[in-house]
Order: C-alpha cells, then sequence, then structure tokens
C-alpha cells in the first residue's frame, strides 16, 4: 500500500512520506523487499486504455529509486546491488532509455562510497611537537576548542540515518558502528580531561587547568559544538572532580559563574528544553549532542509499537522517528573552516593516559583527602 501510494499518478505531494519512508523503512522491511515491491509497482497490469497512467506509474518508480540512490544510499548489501542492476538494465532501458542511464551512472558513483567500509578516525601523531616536547597545554584554549571541534565533525559527518532506528547502538549485535564509535570517544574524552585535571600533585596547578577548561568550553560554545560542550561540562559535574573541594575553593568566582551559566545551558530540567531551544536557533556550523537524538528515539521506540493492532505499519511512529533523523541530517551539513594543528588533533584523538573512574576517584582521595586541611596539601 505504501508503494502504491507514493507512487500513484497526479498524486498531491508526497514528499513528507517520501522521506519518512525511506529513512525507515529498514524498521519493517528490507531493501530487497522494497525493490521487489518497486518491481512490481513497476510491472503492474498493463490495460491498453491506461497506457499513460502506466507511464506515469512507472515514471514514478523511476524516480523514487533515483531519490533512494542519491539519498538515501546506505546499509545496502551486494545481493541488493545485483538485483537493483538487473531491474534497471532489463526493464527500465526498455521503456526509459535516458532515465535509466542516469540511474546506472548514479549507482556506479554510489557504489564507490559503498565499498568503502567505514573506518577508525585517526590522526598521526605530530613528530616534530614530540621532538620539541611540545605539550598540549601550551596550546590557547580557543586553539584546543577547535581542534577538538575538527574531531568531533569527523564523527558526526560518518553517521548514517539507519544508525538511529531500533536502538542498535545498545544492542549486543550492533549496527551503528559510527554512533559507537563516537560514544566510545566522548566517554574516552571524558576520561581524559579528568585525568589532565587530576594529575597535578598541587592544587594550584589543577586550578590552573580546570580555568583552562572553562576556557575551552566557552570558545566550544562559540563554536556551536555542543558535543565536546557537553563533556567538558560532565567532567566538571562528576564526582571525581566534585570531590577536589580546595581546587575548586581556589578558582576564581567569575569562572565559576561561566561554568554555571553552561550547567544552565544544558540542564536536563524539561527534557532539555533550554538547550533544545538553543539548538533550533544555532545556525550552521553546528555539531548537535548526539545523546538528544538518541534519547528521543529510544523514547519514541519504547512508546509505540512498529505494527498497530490492525497489522498495519505505525505510521505516526515512523513519523516521529523520521523527524528526530531528519533534525540530525540538517546539522550534518555543517563545515567549520578551522586549520589543523597536528600535535592537538593527535593529542585530543588519542587520548592517551586516560584512567578509568575507579582510578580516578582513587587519586582524587590520594591528592585531596576528605577532612584534611588546605594547609596540609600541597
Amino acid at each position: 500500500m505504501l508503494i502504491i501510494h507514493l507512487t500513484q499518478p497526479q498524486q498531491e505531494d508526497t514528499t513528507k512520506d517520501l522521506h519518512v519512508f525511506f529513512l525507515t523503512y529498514r524498521t519493517y522491511s528490507l531493501s530487497e523487499q522494497v525493490l521487489e515491491k518497486l518491481k512490481e509497482r513497476y510491472l503492474g497490469p498493463k490495460v491498453q486504455d491506461q497506457r499513460k497512467e502506466i507511464v506515469e506509474i512507472q515514471l514514478k518508480v523511476v524516480q523514487l529509486i533515483k531519490i533512494w540512490l542519491k539519498d538515501y544510499f546506505f546499509n545496502i548489501s551486494e545481493n541488493f546491488l545485483l538485483k537493483l542492476k538487473d531491474f534497471i538494465e532489463n526493464f527500465i532501458q526498455k521503456d526509459f532509455k535516458e532515465e535509466s542511464n542516469n540511474l546506472l551512472d548514479l549507482m556506479k558513483k554510489q557504489e564507490v562510497i559503498f565499498h568503502c567500509p567505514p573506518e577508525m578516525v585517526h590522526y598521526p601523531i605530530d613528530q616534530n611537537s614530540i621532538q620539541k616536547r611540545i605539550s598540549w597545554k601550551n596550546f590557547k584554549a580557543k586553539e584546543i576548542a577547535a581542534q577538538m571541534t575538527l574531531i568531533d565533525i569527523n564523527f558526526f559527518s560518518k553517521i548514517r540515518p539507519s544508525e538511529f532506528l531500533g536502538q542498535q547502538w545498545i544492542k549486543k549485535k550492533k549496527n551503528s558502528f559510527n554512533i559507537v564509535q563516537w560514544i566510545q570517544h566522548f566517554n574516552h574524552m571524558l576520561q581524559f580531561i579528568s585525568t589532565e585535571i587530576v594529575l597535578p600533585e598541587k592544587v594550584k596547578d589543577r586550578k590552573k587547568l580546570c580555568v583552562k577548561f572553562i576556557h575551552v568550553a566557552e570558545h566550544l560554545l562559540q563554536l556551536n559544538n555542543f558535543t565536546s560542550l557537553k563533556c567538558v561540562n560532565s567532567v566538571f559535574n562528576s564526582t571525581c572532580i566534585r570531590s577536589l573541594r580546595h581546587t575548586w575553593n581556589e578558582i576564581p568566582q567569575k569562572e565559576i559563574q561561566k561554568l554555571e551559566s553552561i550547567g544552565i545551558l544544558l540542564s536536563p530540567q524539561s527534557c532539555f528544553s533550554t538547550f533544545r531551544k538553543k539548538l533550533e536557533a544555532s545556525p550552521l556550523p553546528t555539531i548537535p549532542d548526539l545523546g538528544i537524538y538518541l534519547t528521543d528515539c529510544v523514547f519514541i521506540d519504547e512508546g509505540n509499537r512498529d505494527i498497530t493492532g490492525e497489522q498495519l505499519i505505525n505510521w505516526h511512529k515512523m513519523g516521529l522517528t523520521s523527524s528526530v533523523i531528519q533534525r540530525f541530517r540538517h546539522f550534518q551539513q555543517s563545515n567549520y573552516q578551522i586549520e589543523p594543528i597536528p600535535h592537538l588533533l593527535y593529542t585530543f584523538s588519542a587520548l592517551e593516559g586516560r584512567m578509568d573512574g575507579e582510578n580516578l576517584f582513587q587519586l582524587c582521595r590520594e591528592r585531596e583527602p576528605r577532612r584534611v586541611e588546605r594547609s596540609k596539601i600541597k
């Protein structure tokens, strides 16, 4: 029924339904099954006195395949490619030679992308900086924020719409490679920043690093990089860093106020309403917080069945899911004009020397034991 609706001659604008369909059909069907239904529609009953209507239906099918190839060509199997090529060459080409050639050309371009598997984001080590013993701490907060943004946009741009379906990122068999990779990077970055703050033995040095990362957060906000902004904010809200009472006491009040302002923006109150309003008003380039979209998808998925009681596809649910994905895709158009700094790119992607939560907490207690006065701490 959906295929008939989308290919109906003289149908009202189906653009919205088309986007919903291609973004969510993997929830209830396979690409091969959709292709088979399109083929059936194309080769449907050919009544002589309805020739004009038949041609219109066939051209609608051709248009759907073009849109599929151009905008929704992801998570496709080799078997599907073979079947699609066979359909175009042995059926469409006989009726619409120019259109079929255009489809085959588009298919070739997309196959190049298809045969390139997703890769781990990797930045080479900067040997020059190592030889000069340059530390990331020698760079300005603005430069650090910019390089963190370059790393984030690399992760962000790779995420495919189908990865949001069915909570795949939390299942044992994960089909959300890029989402999982981004989540891992976020967690590792949180550990790295926390480690860097806790490692110095002296309170004054820990205070300097806290202030440095508050300044980094300011620049991340200016860049509309809400992913790394949330990460830095999470560091300062963690039990580990919060336990450094003497370090916090030495951070200037004006810096604390900056941090509090960011905390208000990212507050989870009213389902992150303040942050959502900020995000909606943000121009490109912007890197949103991935967690917002994953939370929305989980809420929609768990609150709505895929199939209704009448054994029909729950189109309302598909529309809600599609809306979340389309908002995310809007920001994937972002493009930052930032000059790479190899040493910072390597440092904030490799994230070497980070400690896990248990070891971090233990080190925090060593740095600032409970009920120990400031005068007895370095």
